[in-house]
């Protein structure tokens, strides 16, 4: 690979790497959202038994 290719890839490479990282913390916020809106709707449903 020449020089400027080598750029092209490693510049690529940081970019992806950025989605990667943003797609996983979105998906750790949905999760934690998701556990915790369960968690308060099963106390909701506890209380009103």
């Amino acid at each position: 690979m020449d020089p400027s290719e080598e750029k092209v890839f490693e510049e690529s490479t940081v970019v992806w790497q950025w989605w990667m990282w943003a797609i996983v913390a979105a998906a750790a916020l949905v999760l934690i959202l998701l556990a915790w809106w369960l968690r308060k709707n099963s106390r909701t449903a506890q209380r009103s038994n």
